[in-house]
């Protein structure tokens, strides 16, 4: 079977199993930001010395995320799975922040490589989430909403850490 079906052909996919629409429309807008968002943390992932389990949760938890906002899953059934995961996400952040030194100012992204790519996903990270709120796909986008929050919090302090191991000197933010 070809993994091309001609049915977009025409400008259209479709949402969830049967409703068809528009390929800028906002809420493909919203899922095709998390499919960005996969492969910046695949990127980031493949530049760790060591691949992070946590983010490759997080890589799998979008795909879960995609399905209920376009329809497919019960958004109502996984809303529960997604608070749970966001206060796994906040166990880690305060455990890998824990071992950082205090912050204490506004940092540039960067540092080492890893770094550079957990902070760059970082912000698409922020973006999902700003497509995921334009979608306006009631209550499990609200739902879903902490979870990305959190993400981009622990894709943070993850590329903090990063830095730190690798000894590289965090930026400051000068204001001229």
């Amino acid at each position: 079977m070809p993994i091309y079906t001609k049915t977009g052909d025409r400008g259209t996919s479709q949402l969830g199993h049967s409703l068809r629409v528009r390929k800028d429309d906002v809420r493909l807008e919203a899922i095709g930001a998390l499919d960005e968002l996969n492969s910046a943390l695949g990127m980031a992932n493949y530049t760790l010395k060591k691949p992070d389990d946590v983010i490759g949760q997080v890589q799998s938890d979008l795909l879960l995320a995609g399905a209920a906002l376009s329809g497919t899953l019960n958004g109502e059934d996984i809303a529960e799975k997604f608070e749970r995961k966001t206060a796994e996400l906040e166990g880690k952040i305060d455990e890998i922040e824990a071992a950082l030194p205090p912050l204490k100012n506004f940092i540039l992204p960067g540092g080492c490589k890893s770094a550079a790519a957990l902070h760059w996903a970082r912000t698409v990270a922020r973006r999902a989430e700003r497509r995921v709120i334009a979608g306006n796909f009631g209550v499990i986008g609200d739902r879903l909403l902490p979870y990305f929050n959190r993400m981009s919090s622990y894709l943070f302090v993850r590329a903090r850490k990063e830095n730190a191991d690798a000894k590289i000197e965090e930026r400051i933010w000068k204001r001229e």
